[in-house]
């Protein structure tokens, strides 16, 4: 009886070992999907026979960094990168009522950060907040008209670069921007205010001469008569 209790213990100690190992595995293993997926956001569609995904160049997005649309392509079936495409595809960015095409450049070196299939279109980004990629013409000859715009499901959202700053936060493009618009205001105002206060002094010294004019001809015309009436 006392062996078959010793049994039961050793084998309720195995299951529950082997239960704490498979609930530390499936945490690790979710771990690294969620760390992969953080690190990875890009929005991913199919496309024939392509697997494409497309998001930022560089993550997270800074404004006033270099940054690029990247559009990663493979074949779905083996996994292997397209390397055909650079030329066959375009990419527009939008942010608000505002577009800009861009275009595309092999990004395959491995030294670099690329591979085989991953295409980088150049681009600054100047205003925090949404962008929309718009990626349309061919691959392989199958063709391809995608728009992704950041989102929690896509690729992230462009942030101001303050957030990480440090000592000393500098001023954002938008900030500079709104200064300089304002000291261009001051400065046109004051040049005419300046150029107000040159007409008038202009206006004065043309009045002056004039007076002076009119007095020098009186003056001659004054001892013109004196010259008269003496000789009479």
């Amino acid at each position: 009886m006392n062996g078959s209790n010793d049994r039961s213990a050793r084998t309720g100690r195995v299951v529950r070992g082997l239960a704490t190992a498979g609930l530390v595995a499936g945490t690790a293993v979710a771990f690294v999907l969620v760390s992969a997926s953080a690190a990875f956001a890009h929005a991913e569609t199919d496309v024939g026979p392509y697997t494409v995904a497309i998001g930022f160049g560089q993550e997270p997005a800074y404004v006033g960094f270099p940054n690029s649309v990247e559009v990663i392509i493979h074949r779905t079936a083996s996994g292997k990168g397209v390397e055909t495409a650079a030329d066959t595809l375009k990419a527009t960015v939008s942010f608000g009522s505002q577009s800009m095409d861009v275009a595309f450049q092999p990004n395959f070196d491995t030294d670099s950060g690329g591979s085989p299939g991953d295409y980088r279109a150049a681009f600054v980004p100047t205003q925090p907040g949404d962008y929309t990629f718009h990626v349309s013409g061919t691959i392989g000859g199958t063709a391809i008209d995608e728009t992704f715009a950041s989102s929690p499901t896509t690729f992230d959202a462009v942030t101001d670069p303050s957030t990480i700053e440090f000592p000393v936060k500098n001023p954002t493009v938008a900030e500079l921007s709104t200064k300089l618009d304002r000291e261009a205001s001051r400065i046109q105002a004051a040049a005419g205010d300046a150029a107000t206060s040159a007409k008038d002094a202009a206006g004065k010294a043309k009045t002056l001469g004039i007076v002076d004019i009119v007095v020098g001809v009186v003056g001659i015309a004054v001892g013109a008569v004196a010259l008269v009436r003496k000789r009479a």
